[in-house]
């Protein structure tokens, strides 16, 4: 993506202008196109539908009560339309996999 490719640069030549901060880029794009993509290695099943929602994908009208839910919410990617499951748990896990190791 265009975006994030100008983004990543940007960063780092901010990075050099300012040697004494340390600034971090994220592609969350790509992260979550590994996640999709490898799903299984992940233990996530689910990689179109959204676990709360209705419509193409669970993703037309947003989750408005607990009875939308998917059985098994630990299987899905998504939570609802727009945003992945257990964030903070699981992508902050993710990210810290790929950064700091």
């Amino acid at each position: 993506m265009e975006f994030n490719f100008v983004m990543r640069y940007m960063v780092e030549e901010l990075g050099q202008e300012l040697p004494d901060v340390k600034i971090i880029f994220c592609d969350v794009y790509e992260g979550s196109m590994d996640i999709i993509k490898n799903h299984e290695r992940y233990g996530l099943n689910v990689t179109t539908d959204a676990c709360c929602g209705l419509g193409k994908y669970k993703g037309g009208i947003m989750c408005i009560a607990p009875e939308m839910g998917c059985q098994n919410a630990s299987n899905p990617i998504w939570w609802y339309q727009y945003h992945p499951r257990g964030w903070k748990r699981f992508f902050g896990g993710y990210i810290e996999m790929k950064i700091w190791r």
